[in-house]
C-alpha cells in the first residue's frame, strides 16, 4: 500500500465535493489540517443558499455534518445541498471490515465564512 499526499487526498475529496459545489453555486475551498491532516475542513465563502434563512435559529460558524443534526436544523435548498455533502463525506470513511466500527479516514466540519467575514449569500 503506498502512502498518498496531502495534496493526493485532497485531490480525491475534491473529485466529489467540487461537483456539488459548483451545482449550487457555492464558492468554498477545502483544507487539511491537523497532524495527521486527516480534518478536512470544508470553508462556504459565498453562495446561492441562503444558509441564515434556512437554519433554525442562529447560524453557527461551523458543523460537522450530521445528517440529523442537518435534518433537524436546516430546511429547503440547504438541507439538500448539506445532506449530499454529508453523503459524500461518509462515502470517504468506509466502515472497518472486520468489527463493523466506524473507522473514519478523515474528520470533517463545514464552515460558513472565513477569518471574520460571514457566508455571504448572492441572489
Amino acid at each position: 500500500m503506498t502512502h498518498m499526499t496531502d495534496a493526493e487526498r485532497k485531490q480525491i475529496i475534491l473529485t466529489t465535493v467540487a461537483p456539488l459545489l459548483k451545482k449550487y453555486g457555492i464558492k468554498g475551498s477545502l483544507s487539511m489540517r491537523g497532524t495527521l491532516k486527516n480534518y478536512v475542513v470544508l470553508t462556504l465563502q459565498s453562495g446561492s443558499i441562503d444558509f441564515e434563512k434556512d437554519f433554525v435559529g442562529t447560524l453557527p460558524k461551523w458543523i460537522i455534518p450530521h445528517i440529523d443534526f442537518i435534518n433537524d436544523n436546516f430546511v429547503e435548498t440547504s438541507r439538500e445541498f448539506l445532506t449530499l455533502l454529508a453523503i459524500a463525506f461518509i462515502l470517504d470513511a468506509p466502515t472497518h471490515a472486520i468489527n463493523k466500527v466506524y473507522k473514519p479516514k478523515n474528520y470533517y466540519s463545514i464552515k460558513f465564512g472565513v477569518k471574520g467575514k460571514q457566508y455571504k449569500f448572492i441572489k
